[in-house]
């Protein structure tokens, strides 16, 4: 009596602990579309609640400090290391490419020192 008990408590509990992995296997595409279906709703529900992105106070650009004179982007660093590559350039090809180098060079820092003084 108590040995067939106990074979059928075992009986009973094979089915949790020992389960039909056939029928597991089959279920693993339903599992996987579940919880690509529940991560794209909750992604979803996070951007359809989402509220504004700044509040309160905005954040101040950061000043430059006093004395500084450039304070906004400048293409004269550009124009002069162009300037620069010309006047080497002309310096190795000589003739008046060594003009055009010098030429370009001088305007480059004119208009960086104009830029410089505030003019600009």
């Amino acid at each position: 009596m108590i040995q067939d008990l106990w074979t059928s408590l075992l009986a009973f509990l094979g089915q949790f602990i020992v389960p039909d992995w056939g029928a597991l296997v089959a279920l693993i595409p339903i599992g996987i579309a579940a919880i690509v279906f529940l991560t794209t709703a909750w992604i979803v529900f996070r951007f359809a609640t989402a509220g504004p992105t700044s509040r309160g106070v905005h954040k101040m650009p950061p000043a430059s400090p006093a004395g500084m004179h450039m304070t906004a982007p400048s293409f004269a660093p550009i124009l002069a290391a162009f300037g620069v590559f010309m006047l080497l350039f002309g310096l190795f090809s000589g003739g008046v490419l060594l003009w055009v180098g010098i030429a370009c060079l001088v305007v480059a820092l004119l208009y960086w020192s104009r830029e410089a003084l505030g003019n600009g």
